[in-house]
């Protein structure tokens, strides 16, 4: 098919049909490649470039969640997936941002669809359902941990800094 082939004046020009095609907008920079299933995309190393930093995964309104899944070429064998790299760069591997009136984890694990261990916006660690907090009172750092009844627990207490040790053992 040629150009707004089966799709109207759309397209500036169209290969394909709406099982699986390619094509340049008509009224955008863009280029649509669709396919029914499955796009197959292969080659010794793959770069997917974004000049404005925004790679987007997009799925039905059906479908709870993204899936970035790894496999061993040509097999059902997964693979871990590592984000960042061994170049020597000394950089954060990996943001995970939110918003300031954030309310829900920045991030969770999963086994089985049980969250196991997360992140609150707040920074705060929880594991297995209780979470660990810090906080300051009097100088000192206290290491809490808050019960999935709500009750609070001190695990730990700072000693206070150097320089008030090095203060004290003066007098």
């Amino acid at each position: 098919m040629t150009a707004g082939a089966s799709t109207g004046s759309h397209w500036n020009w169209f290969n394909g049909d709406e099982r699986a095609h390619v094509a340049g907008s008509a009224s955008y920079d863009d280029l649509d490649l669709h396919a029914a299933r499955d796009i197959n995309l292969s080659a010794a190393h793959v770069r997917i470039v974004g000049s404005d930093g925004n790679f987007e995964f997009e799925h039905a309104s059906t479908v709870r969640t993204s899936t970035l899944n790894a496999y061993v070429a040509g097999t059902s064998k997964r693979t871990p997936i590592t984000i960042g790299g061994w170049d020597a760069q000394d950089i954060v591997s990996l943001i995970v941002g939110g918003n300031a009136t954030q309310k829900t984890d920045l991030q969770q694990w999963q086994a089985g669809g049980k969250t196991v261990a997360s992140v609150t916006p707040s920074g705060a660690l929880t594991l297995d359902g209780i979470t660990l907090s810090m906080t300051v009172i009097d100088g000192h750092v206290q290491l809490l941990a808050t019960l999935p009844n709500g009750s609070k627990q001190v695990l730990a207490v700072g000693t206070g800094s150097t320089r008030e040790k090095v203060a004290a053992r003066k007098k």
